[in-house]
This record gives C-alpha cells, structure tokens and sequence, in this order.
C-alpha cells in the first residue's frame, strides 16, 4: 500500500517506542493514541489512519492481534510480546481480580491443571431487605446454583468473568503468576470464602474441601471472621466454613471454636441440589454423604 514506505522508513523509531512501552497489551484506541501522540516524531503524515497504522503494523512488525468472544461482546486486544492468560484478561474490564479456581491455583491450594480463568468485577453497593426464613433457604437451596453465562473463549481456556458482591475488594492483593507477573488476586481468606459461597467456580465441594485442608497452615481464622462480619451475607455460610475446617482435620480445637462462636440460627446446606445427605447436628448442615467415606 502507499502508506507502507513512509511507515517502513519510522519502523525503528517506532518498533523502540513498543520496546520501551510497559503496557504492552493495547485496545484499539490506544494504538489510535499512540499514533496521534507520536505522528509528528515519527514523521508521519495525516493522511496514515489508525486502520493503516494496525494494518502496517501487524504486517511488519512483531504485533499480534487477538479476540476474546462472549456471549453478547468480542474483545479485541493487540500484543506486543506474549502475555500470560492472567494479563490478557485483566485488560478486558476496569477493577478486574482473580478469585474462586483461578485464585486456588494461585495460592496452589491442589494439583489441578486450571481450564478456566476466573476474574471477578465488584458491583455497586446494593441495599437488600431480604428476610431470611428456614423455608426460604429450603427453597433456594433444593434448585440448582445460577452459574453465569458470561463465559469467553481464549485458546484452552474458558473465561469466567463474574460480577460480585460489593466489599470494597475486601481481600485483594497482588500474587505473582507463574509468568512472573504481579496480578490482583483475592488473598488466602477471602479465596476460601468465595469458593465456599460458590463451589462450582472451584469444582466442587470435595475440591473446597481440599483447599482447606492445604490452606490450613496458614490461614487466619480471626482474618476470617472478619471478612464474613464485613461482607455480611444473608446466609449463613460460617456454617459450611466451619464445617469444611473440621471435616479437613487440619484445624486446631481453638480455630474451629472461633467459627462455631457465630449463631447458627438455621439449617444450612453445603451446596445447592444435594442428591444424598447427611446432617451435622453440630454446625446444622446438610452435606452429600459422601463426605463420610472420605
């Protein structure tokens, strides 16, 4: 094309702008930017577009471009040098932080080779009246637990990007990934707690319950109690919290009795849909059977 000699003549001058540049996954507004910003130092004319820039630039130079498509948006990003998985999917959202199975692997809490990626936006805070009754727990528990539809698509991997509750990113810190990348990523604490609210989003409850059993040595049970007194759920998931710490056998008396000091109000329910249960008298739960024979 016309275009391509000008271009070929600022390839260097632009190939070390790239170099240099720490943001390496771009939008294509910002490489529309990048051109803008840069046009008159590499000796560009108006007349070369942002779909030329692209153009040239996948074409000659080291740039990759790659989608991720979702059920009702594709996005579009452009590398530079090859990215993690973590990285790629962090620049899809604002506010972006790896949790449930994502953050298990993370904090190697089992052997499990991850198929999916798992990234949670918080929502707007939202005020809830909701009056919890053992009849209405008895309902929601007995149908099967809404899973988001929100799912891409991303080489092997399936991309989970879930909205969560609002806690202010109550438990987020930075982890590094096995990319040698620094990532937000939900701490040991609140990992343990999602995967309890939500246990499909780590396999299943036997897949939580080795969680616990590996995050036992260095979990805070007071961190914890904190967390749930902040995030302040409407059901009582301190129930399955202290249940799966005590069915582990990797928690001392003392840790398991700071879980058992929270009221337990109402019979609860390990997971939603349980074919065969059991009750625990002691944390007033249901869960499947076959945790007996463990």
């Amino acid at each position: 094309m016309i275009e391509y000699p000008i271009l070929e003549k600022a390839k260097e001058k632009i190939t070390e702008y790239f170099n240099s540049d720490v943001k390496n996954i771009y939008t294509i507004n910002d490489l529309g930017r990048i051109l803008r910003i840069n046009r008159k130092t590499w000796g560009l004319s108006s007349r070369i577009s942002r779909q030329r820039f692209i153009e040239y630039m996948l074409i000659r130079t080291k740039l990759e471009k790659l989608s991720i498509k979702f059920p009702h948006t594709e996005y579009t990003r452009f590398t530079w040098s090859p990215r993690s998985i973590y990285s790629i999917v962090l620049s899809l959202k604002k506010g972006l932080h790896f949790t449930h199975q994502s953050a298990v692997y993370l904090h190697n809490l089992n052997d499990k080779t991850p198929k999916g990626v798992y990234a949670t936006v918080e929502q707007s805070p939202k005020k809830t009246n909701y009056q919890l009754s053992q009849l209405n727990i008895d309902n929601a528990m007995s149908k099967s637990q809404r899973i988001t539809r929100n799912v891409g698509k991303y080489g092997k991997f399936a991309v989970y990007l879930l909205n969560g509750k609002y806690t202010g990113n109550l438990g987020v810190i930075e982890e590094q990934s096995t990319a040698n990348e620094r990532i937000p990523v939900t701490d040991l604490e609140k990992t343990l707690i999602d995967i309890t609210v939500r246990p499909e989003y780590a396999g299943d409850t036997f897949d939580v319950l080795e969680a616990y059993k590996r995050a036992a040595k260095d979990v805070s049970c007071e961190k914890l109690v904190s967390y749930l007194n902040k995030i302040n759920y409407v059901y009582p998931y301190h129930q399955c919290i202290g249940f799966y710490m005590e069915t582990s056998k990797a928690y001392t008396s003392s840790q398991i009795d700071r879980i058992r000091e929270l009221n337990r109000d109402f019979d609860f329910y390990l997971s939603h849909e349980i074919l065969n249960m059991e009750y625990s008298q002691r944390w007033k739960l249901f869960y499947p059977i076959e945790m007996n024979f463990l």
